[in-house]
């Protein structure tokens, strides 16, 4: 079905298909004349550059960008603030009594873009939010307000059930975005019963203190005992009933838990915090961390027997120290996303061999000093061959032996 969502071909002239990270994408769109759009397949690591909306603004040019299950579509008349933003959109069904509400809501969640670049209409397919969601042709649109923890009735979104040959989609605009909720009528309250933002919550069962975040998100915030040997990072966990989702380690919460042995998912978390995990002295195993973005500074520093790391496929910043000193740390990967790595960020690990680096984003200014001063004499950089010569130069600028091989 992605290969034709709702009968573009008849609904703009279309000028292009080039998938998100086409080296000719930004040409094409430069090339387009008036009143023709292009058709954008998202593609990891799913961020729509700056440029793009820049080589639009102010012209009756259309950006389609789609996936098999929902589209963002831009008119270049429409935007006013070019920027970078990610085009990850979910959707589930939530409960809708938090809200004083007997029906199911569909919740939509997007990366926190906040404000877009313009106008955005979003379209998500009628499988979620026609049929399994109830929906009529008279659509509301809240926004999540996390500063006041309630709903914000969205006014002049033009939200409406869109019909093509085969199905229905929800469609409707948006100028900015985190959190919204579809309901086919008015909430019975927009106040949430969830946690308020910044309210700490204590789990005996996961043996953890977490932080309400707002919107029904939480951070770890600190172990309830550091003797705390084993850490499972659950993806949700509910609290009276309101399920959360866990997306961040707060800096310094697990720091000097020297008895944690393993992490055996790190779940939907995105952030770990500044020193999050700095000194766990018997930290060995790593595992599943697939959603994170971002390592914070001395994240992982002194954990002298963490043996791998893998970094997911949505990493795009290490911070300075961030794996300082992990002596038996033999093996990593930085993965397409990455495009910062801070000073100091693998200095001390004499033991890491095997650096496997798939970003073609790096470079000398997006390396820090001494990145890798003291690594492993013998140790062999994988890189992508057209980024050969360039990273050869940096990693040793960087603070690598002059010994290594870049291959």
């Amino acid at each position: 079905y992605g290969a034709s969502p709702i009968s573009i071909k008849e609904e703009f002239d279309v000028a292009f298909q080039l998938s998100l990270n086409n080296s000719n994408l930004l040409n094409k769109v430069k090339s387009m004349k008036e009143g023709e759009a292009g058709r954008i397949p998202i593609v990891a690591p799913y961020i729509a550059s700056k440029n793009l909306f820049e080589a639009i603004k102010g012209k009756d040019k259309t950006l389609i960008f789609y996936k098999d299950n929902y589209q963002w579509v831009f008119n270049g008349k429409d935007i006013n603030t070019p920027k970078n933003i990610n085009l990850k959109i979910g959707f589930k069904m939530v409960d809708g009594t938090e809200y004083g509400n007997k029906s199911k809501l569909m919740q939509i969640d997007f990366y926190k873009n906040g404000t877009l670049p313009g106008k955005a209409n979003v379209r998500i397919k009628s499988d979620y939010s026609y049929m399994k969601f109830g929906l009529n042709d008279s659509i509301y649109i809240y926004y999540n307000n996390t500063s006041k923890n309630q709903l914000q009735l969205e006014k002049n979104t033009n939200a409406k059930v869109l019909l093509d040959d085969t199905d229905r989609w929800l469609q409707f605009d948006i100028t900015h975005n985190s959190q919204f909720l579809a309901s086919k009528g008015k909430v019975g309250s927009t106040k949430s019963l969830a946690l308020e933002k910044g309210k700490i919550y204590k789990s005996t069962k996961y043996k953890c203190y977490f932080k309400s975040l707002g919107n029904k998100e939480l951070s770890y915030l600190k172990p309830i005992s550091k003797s705390i040997k084993k850490l499972n990072l659950r993806n949700q966990i509910r609290i009276n009933g309101i399920r959360y989702n866990i997306v961040a380690i707060e800096p310094k919460a697990f720091a000097g838990c020297k008895k944690l042995s393993r992490i055996s998912s790190l779940g939907q978390v995105t952030k770990i915090g500044n020193a999050a995990f700095q000194n766990c002295s018997n930290l060995k195993i790593i595992e599943g961390q697939l959603w994170v973005e971002t390592i914070g500074k001395n994240a992982f520093a002194g954990c002298e027997k963490l043996k791998e790391f893998l970094l997911g496929n949505y990493v795009e910043k290490i911070g300075a120290k961030a794996f300082y000193n992990c002596r038996s740390l033999k093996k990593i990967k930085l993965s397409g996303s990455v495009r910062k790595i801070g000073s100091q960020a693998f200095a001390g690990c004499d033991n890491l061999k095997s650096i496997t680096v798939k970003t073609t984003k790096l470079t000398a200014k997006k390396v820090g000093k001494k990145a890798f001063l003291g690594i492993s004499q013998n140790a062999v950089f994988k890189v992508p061959k057209a980024k050969k010569k360039a990273y050869k130069k940096i990693f040793r600028k960087s603070g690598a032996p002059k010994s290594i091989k870049v291959k």
